[in-house]
């Protein structure tokens, strides 16, 4: 954009001040006294409800002005500014005032003063003659996959214009604002239904139910950029809900302001307490098509996954110079049988792309119309799901499942769910009078395009034999004595000893309580575990998050084996197999559940001699990423040999972000304080300044 000097006149040199307090129009906004502000008043706004002011700026000619904002807050907030039809711009005020009532500060020793009202002043451009300026609350934005901002504006005292000596030229008016019933959906997956709401827009709402559910919109927009999304909603309490474009990373946004029902209805003073609420996201979305998804999501520590009553969204575009550009997700599930498994292809292929845990990278044969997979699995399993990621039309492609590898049966799926390219498909509850138990599981592609196959997963528990179906470990009968201070629901008969049968419908269901849940084994002999396994049962509420702890037998200290976070089993019955890295030689192990509520069937621990897992350590330690750490300038700095997931959690525990780490560097913006982050292979604590 070119620059140049323009003659300015008289009037144009002029400064005019515009006290915010005296706004033309405004709504859903608080004007409060503050002795330090220039009017002895500022307002604020409420950016849930919408809240806005408007005002009228007259200038003397047209061209590039400097708007000045004078603002009071604590904390980081933000709001936005829209001159006449222009394009929105996302103002962020992160520098903060020492009060909120715009008094400066003295210090008594080193008599630095610290002033009470800070300035913020960006460049619009200015009709001749009557010019409406516009501020609104806004959310804000973070880089972090949790937004969770404040839905507060900071105390506005006042406005300056001035003539700047930088002319940027004219800006284009903002594309029409889009509105679209959350109803009028393109797509749904899982729990996620529409249901009649006589007080929302269109008669119907939506809601997203338990794990899984989505709907999807197709939308064209005429300019790239970032867009505010706007979503009104009704509910009485916390809820959360999932946002994701295109394959991009998605973003958990907290809605913790509740309506006074979930119907829309009720308001009894519609003038400052409108019916529904409004949730701002800001997204990036490119000219053209763009596919939004709204999925359903439970924060960590929550066994709550309802979202909102969902009424419909808008979006306007918005300039933010704090906006990062999202990256790719990586969306299918970072654990499944295939870790363990042996893999064969018809075709002279890199078998371990398509058991990296990454949909994309894999194989495209050019040319070439069929390709078969085929996973020796290290014993007998029942199979519950699988799934797979292709660009392909995949509508002849077939999974089959045999005993022997002889003669092969194809699956028949009860279930299916798509994101991006990966399809995952649940099978019916294997667990029946005659169980299927097969060693060897095929994936067939074919069909006239050119194969495409990025990834291949398998789900599924041991089923060694009717006595017993999953394999001996380390923990045997009558050679161990097991304490747990929970004890589960013995009304139910879902005990903490049922951990150790054989048996996978029995279980050990329990209730997160002022402490964690920990189940301690002491053995009658030293051994040294270098890899385990959890499975779960055909129950959904999974635990999450958990750690292993070993009795050092020379040192007599815990010593923390391994620790796992957000952990998706996605197919309900599942059995993951995970390594001890640093495995030491131990008289006593304990599993400590964080968190969490949870039902789970079986926890069994192995030795490298005893393991019916032949090499599970070096297999699964191949795959892992290699990671460096740095931290400086409020952000932490990622880089990656492979693509990786990450999540990062307060010393208290709470997460508060999460993502993929991209080959190359991946920047997460953090205030300052103490974190940990961990990975697939390390857990460190990092220190923002």
């Amino acid at each position: 954009m070119s620059c140049a000097l323009a003659t300015m006149s008289s009037q144009a040199q002029e400064v005019t001040t515009i006290e915010c307090e005296t706004p033309a129009e405004y709504k859903f906004a608080e004007i409060d006294e503050r002795s330090g502000c220039s009017g002895q008043s500022a307002i604020n706004f409420h950016a849930w409800k919408g809240g806005y002011a408007s005002y009228v700026f007259t200038a003397p000619q047209a061209g590039t002005y400097d708007l000045t904002f004078y603002y009071v807050t604590c904390d980081v907030r933000w709001f936005s500014v829209k001159v006449n039809e222009q394009p929105m711009r996302a103002i962020c005020c992160s520098e903060t005032t020492p009060n909120w009532s715009g008094e400066s500060v003295t210090d008594s020793v080193t008599g630095v003063v610290t002033p009470g009202i800070l300035t913020k002043t960006i460049h619009v451009y200015m009709e001749e003659g009557d010019n409406t300026i516009m501020l609104q609350g806004l959310y804000g934005y973070t880089s972090s996959q949790t937004y969770n901002s404040k839905p507060y504006s900071p105390l506005l005292d006042k406005m300056e214009v001035k003539y700047s000596d930088t002319q940027l030229g004219v800006v284009a008016d903002a594309p029409d604002q889009q509105y679209i019933e959350m109803e009028d959906y393109d797509g749904t997956t899982g729990d996620a239904f529409v249901k009649d709401m006589g007080a929302f827009s269109g008669g119907k709402g939506v809601n997203l139910n338990k794990a899984n559910g989505s709907f999807t919109y197709n939308v064209n927009v005429p300019t790239a950029g970032v867009y505010k999304l706007d979503i009104s909603y009704a509910y009485l309490f916390e809820r959360w809900l999932s946002v994701k474009v295109g394959d991009t990373q998605r973003i958990n946004v907290q809605f913790n302001i509740g309506t006074d029902t979930w119907e829309g209805t009720g308001t009894n003073d519609p003038e400052d307490h409108p019916a529904f609420y409004m949730r701002s996201v800001l997204v990036w979305l490119e000219a053209g098509d763009n596919r939004i998804t709204f999925s359903s999501f439970t924060t960590p520590g929550s066994s709550n996954t309802d979202s909102p009553s969902l009424d419909y969204f808008t979006l306007d575009l918005i300039e933010c110079a704090e906006f990062v550009k999202p990256e790719l997700e990586i969306t299918v599930n970072p654990y499944s049988l295939i870790d363990i498994a042996k893999l064969t292809a018809s075709e002279d292929i890199d078998v371990k792309k398509l058991a990296d845990h990454n949909e994309y990278s894999g194989v495209t044969l050019e040319g070439k119309q069929s390709l078969t997979v085929t996973a020796e699995l290290p014993y007998p399993f029942l199979i519950t799901g699988y799934s797979y990621a292709t660009k392909n039309n995949n509508d002849e492609w077939t999974v089959e499942a045999s005993e022997d590898g002889t003669e092969w049966t194809a699956l028949s799926p009860n279930g299916n769910s798509k994101e991006g390219i990966v399809y995952t498909y649940t099978m019916p509850k294997p667990y029946t009078e005659n169980p299927q138990a097969v060693k060897y599981v095929r994936i067939v592609a074919s069909g006239t395009e050119d194969v495409n196959l990025t990834e291949f997963l398998l789900f599924g528990n041991p089923y060694l034999s009717a006595d017993q179906q999953f394999p001996e470990g380390i923990f045997k009968a009558d050679q161990f004595e097991m304490t747990c201070n929970n004890e589960g629901y013995p009304s139910w008969n879902q005990l903490p000893e049922h951990l150790f049968t054989g048996d996978i419908d029995k279980l050990f269901a329990f209730k997160r309580g002022e402490e964690d849940v920990t189940v301690t084994v002491e053995l009658l002999e030293d051994v040294k575990a270098t890899s385990y396994m959890i499975a779960t049962s055909e129950l959904w509420h999974h635990p999450k998050d958990w750690e292993v702890w070993g009795a050092d037998s020379e040192t007599g200290e815990w010593v923390l084996l391994d620790e796992r976070h957000d952990v998706s089993f996605l197919i309900n019955g599942s059995t993951f197999f995970f390594p001890i890295n640093e495995p030491k030689t131990c008289n006593a192990y304990k599993l400590i559940f964080k968190n969490t509520d949870g039902e789970l069937s079986k926890w069994q621990m192995f030795t490298e001699e005893n393991s019916p897992i032949t090499g599970i350590q070096s297999t699964s330690n191949s795959n892992l990423p290699s990671i460096s750490i740095s931290a400086n300038d409020g952000k932490l700095s990622l880089s990656s040999d492979k693509a990786a997931n990450y999540n990062i959690y307060t010393i208290q525990g709470a997460r508060i972000a999460s993502g993929t780490i991209n080959q190359g560097n991946t920047n997460v913006s953090l205030p300052a304080g103490i974190y940990l982050l961990k990975t697939a292979n390390k857990t460190v604590k990092v220190a923002i300044k």
